[in-house]
């Protein structure tokens, strides 16, 4: 123990907590950094992995101590696989070139909580806050945990020696704990404030839906109604012309104007019970020549069942969501396929909507349903499925998206069953 030192600990805890900011730095301009992302979280947490072994404690015979685990930890938990598994590669890479037994606890116990981390990926996004500071806490201290055990049989154990792995251990838990907490919390209080923009722009919705009702409903119908008369009576043929491609562009208006009231006021009065697999069936043969036009097959296999809605409503949502599917299976060079099917599942009733169009991103996917957010760029103003959404969330159901580039998109719209179905 002649040449026992103590690092610094505060030079190791200082990389961890910058490292901890860069976490939410770059989830925060996740959008901004989309295509680079994952290689930032790796390269950054690379040279602090590589600084925090630079700067450690000497044990005995090649043994050292550090706080390596926590960016190797998190790295993985916000990068994905691939990112843990390149810095895994670098821990042992970098800890190999220092040479010592403590290669060998490096390569199982990192190796321990990389893959530990990795199987536990998907399903930590999903976990509560203290799930989330436990679970994090925990992978952290496989590795140390390792070295201990490892260190009974490599090395002769002393007083000191025991001492000191037990103020490692601690200073390993602490700091874990600290930059656990840190991370959560400012990721919470930025979820918190993307939140609260978007229950802004929709109050502000609200209250643009009521000034166009006023201001544009009652002059549109009237030069709606006026220009019916004229096509009627009209026999000039371009300027009959003129007149349906007016009053095209006016329906095109009233219907804007229709998504905006129906998201300033969801609620409706006129709630009946319904056969849902009547109410899909008449969507599907109002947007079936559409299909047709773009050589678009549709399938459909529903199950029988009631529940309580508004019926223009429940058809204008369902509605919007075969046009978003037709619209990207159009794009599909060996022709566009679209499934509807429904089950009962547990006192619900599930339907489905798959397509095997252009797909989307994770972010495109957290942005559905938001005011003004479209993957059409100019053709599209993100109205259709941010009323929808509204609708199915007023009627007590719940929408869910999975998809993936190039490949397709399923909508999963989930709602309660009337009482004599369930």
């Amino acid at each position: 123990m002649d040449n026992f030192q103590y690092y610094d600990p505060l030079i190791n805890f200082l990389l961890i907590v910058i490292s901890c900011l860069i976490i939410v730095f770059l989830t925060e301009l996740k959008d901004f950094y989309r295509k680079n992302y994952k290689l930032l979280i790796f390269f950054t947490f690379s040279i602090v992995i590589i600084l925090c072994i630079r700067f450690s404690t000497s044990l005995s015979e090649g043994l050292i101590w550090d706080l390596r685990d926590i960016p190797l930890v998190f790295g993985t938990i916000y990068g994905g696989p691939l990112v843990g598994a390149g810095l895994y590669a670098v821990t042992v890479l970098y800890r190999l070139s220092l040479g010592g037994l403590g290669i060998y606890t490096t390569i199982f116990g990192n190796g321990a909580e990389v893959l530990a981390a990795i199987l536990l990926f998907k399903s930590y996004h999903s976990l509560s806050f203290r799930k989330k500071f436990l679970t994090g806490t925990g992978l952290t201290l496989i590795s140390p945990l390792i070295t201990g055990v490892t260190g009974l049989f490599l090395v002769q154990l002393t007083t000191e020696l025991v001492i000191v792995w037990l103020f490692d251990f601690s200073l390993t838990l602490i700091s874990s704990m600290v930059v656990m907490l840190v991370i959560l919390l400012l990721t919470r209080s930025l979820q918190y404030k993307e939140k609260t923009l978007v229950a802004e722009k929709n109050e502000m919705v609200a209250h643009l839906s009521a000034s166009i009702n006023h201001e544009l409903k009652n002059p549109l119908t009237t030069v709606f109604g006026f220009l019916q008369l004229l096509q009627q009576t009209e026999q000039d043929a371009q300027k009959k012309q003129y007149i349906e491609i007016s009053i095209s562009e006016l329906e095109r208006a009233k219907s804007l104007i229709s998504n905006y009231l129906a998201f300033a006021k969801p609620h409706s009065e006129k709630v009946e019970n319904l056969n849902l697999k009547d109410q899909l069936h008449y969507v599907l043969q109002v947007v079936k020549p559409l299909a047709n036009q773009h050589s678009i097959t549709l399938e459909s296999d529903l199950e029988d069942c009631e529940i309580w809605a508004d019926k223009q409503g429940l058809q204008q949502a369902f509605m919007n969501f075969l046009l978003n599917s037709i619209e990207a299976a159009a794009l599909v060079p060996a022709g566009g396929k679209i499934s509807v099917t429904s089950f009962i599942f547990n006192r619900k009733v599930k339907l489905c909507i798959e397509d095997n169009g252009v797909g989307m991103d994770k972010e495109q996917i957290s942005r559905l349903g938001q005011p003004y957010f479209t993957t059409k760029g100019q053709s599209g103003t993100g109205l259709g499925l941010m009323v929808s959404y509204s609708i199915i969330k007023n009627l007590g159901g719940e929408v869910t998206v999975e998809s993936s580039i190039n490949k397709g998109t399923t909508f999963t719209i989930e709602l309660p069953l009337a009482e004599s179905d369930q």
